[in-house]
C-alpha cells in the first residue's frame, strides 16, 4: 500500500467548497477545475486568479476522503439525487453500492432505483443479515418464515424443480404406494408374496376341507387369548383323545410295531367327523427312519416305515 490516510487532506484546516458547474466568472469548479484564467500573470493581468488556499484544500480533502472510503469499506456509496446535481444516477449492470449499510448490485444497466427496489437490485450481504437488517415489511416480502413450513413460496413447481427429482402429487400416487390403500394399490400381487417369501398357503382360507389351511389354534386350549375350551378328556384301549368347545378334536395313538413295508393301521380312539391331519413318528428302531401315512379316513389311517420300527402317531381334525 503506497499510502492509507488515516486523515483526509486538511481534516481541521480551512476549507471552501467547490462548485460542480462550470463558473462563468473563471472561477474554478469541478467541471471545469482551474481555468486559464489562474495561468495568468497576477502582476501584470487584472483578469489573472490567485489559486485559493481553502478550495485547493478542500479538492484534496474531496479526494482523499474518497479513497479513505474505498480503503475502509471496499464499496463506495450510494449516489443519491443529491450527490448528481438533483438527478437519479444511473448505475450500469453489476455496479456495486452502500446502502443503509448493506451491499446491492444493479441487476440491469441504466438503473437510477433506489437499491431497496428487488426487481433492479441484489442484496450481496445475505451472510451478514441478522435481525437488525430483516424488518417486517423485508421479511414478509424477502424471506420464508420457519413456521409457514414453505407454505409461503411463491412457486411451488419451480421450488421442486430447483431441489431436483421431488415428484408432484400426481407423480407420487403414481409411483409409490398409498398408506390408506393398505396394499392395494400393488400391481402384481402375486410377485409381491414372492418377494415377501409367502407360499401358496398365504392365499387359502381356513377350515377343515381340501384345499384351506387347519386350525391349529385349539391345540393351546386357552392359551395366548384362544377361546376354545377343552370339554373332554378321554382314552381307550386305542389311544387318548381330547374334545375342545368349537368341536376341535386331539388324538394320539398307543404304539405300534412296523415290520417290514406291510405297514399298520391305526384305529383313532373315537371318530372324525372329517378327515383329519395324521402325523406320525418312530419312536425307536434299529436306525433312523422315516414314516409315511396312507388311506386315512374319519376312523384310521395306515402308516408305512422304511425300517422295522415302534411308530406312533397323533391326528388333529374335527
Amino acid at each position: 500500500m503506497a499510502k492509507y490516510f488515516r486523515f483526509p487532506w486538511a481534516t481541521t484546516g480551512d476549507r471552501a467548497d467547490i462548485p460542480d458547474e462550470t463558473q462563468n466568472s473563471g472561477a474554478v469548479s469541478y467541471n471545469e477545475g482551474y481555468g486559464a484564467s489562474y495561468s495568468r500573470n497576477p502582476a501584470t493581468d487584472p483578469s489573472a486568479r490567485r489559486i485559493e488556499r481553502q478550495m485547493y484544500n478542500q479538492a484534496l480533502f474531496d479526494i482523499t476522503s474518497t479513497l479513505q472510503e474505498y480503503y475502509q469499506r471496499g464499496t463506495p456509496e450510494f449516489i443519491t439525487s443529491a450527490n448528481n446535481g438533483g438527478a437519479p444516477f444511473n448505475y450500469p449492470i453489476y455496479s456495486r453500492v452502500l446502502f443503509n449499510n448493506r451491499i446491492y448490485e444493479s441487476l440491469i444497466n441504466n438503473n437510477n432505483t433506489q437499491p431497496t427496489n428487488t426487481t433492479n437490485w441484489r442484496l450481496v450481504d445475505f451472510a451478514g443479515l441478522d435481525a437488525r437488517y430483516i424488518t417486517t415489511a423485508t421479511a414478509g416480502t424477502s424471506f420464508l418464515r420457519k413456521s409457514s413450513n414453505l407454505s409461503d413460496l411463491t412457486n411451488n413447481a419451480l421450488a421442486r424443480t430447483n431441489l431436483g427429482g421431488v415428484p408432484t402429487q400426481s407423480e407420487a400416487d403414481a409411483r409409490y404406494l398409498l398408506e390408506s390403500s393398505n396394499l392395494s394399490d400393488l400391481t402384481n400381487s402375486a410377485s409381491a408374496r414372492n418377494n415377501l417369501g409367502l407360499r401358496s398357503a398365504a392365499t387359502r382360507g381356513t377350515g377343515t376341507t381340501t384345499g384351506t389351511v387347519p386350525l391349529l389354534g385349539p391345540l393351546l386350549g386357552n392359551i395366548s387369548g384362544n377361546s376354545a375350551t377343552v370339554t373332554r378328556n378321554g382314552t381307550n384301549a386305542n389311544g387318548n383323545f381330547r374334545i375342545y368347545s368349537d368341536g376341535f378334536m386331539m388324538q394320539w395313538s398307543n404304539g405300534s410295531t412296523i415290520t417290514g413295508t406291510g405297514g399298520a393301521t391305526f384305529n383313532f380312539p373315537i371318530r372324525f367327523f372329517s378327515e383329519p391331519q395324521v402325523i406320525p413318528w418312530v419312536v425307536n428302531g434299529s436306525s433312523p427312519g422315516y414314516t409315511s401315512v396312507d388311506n386315512v379316513n374319519t376312523s384310521t389311517a395306515r402308516v408305512f416305515a422304511n425300517i422295522d420300527s415302534g411308530v406312533r402317531i397323533i391326528a388333529i381334525g374335527f
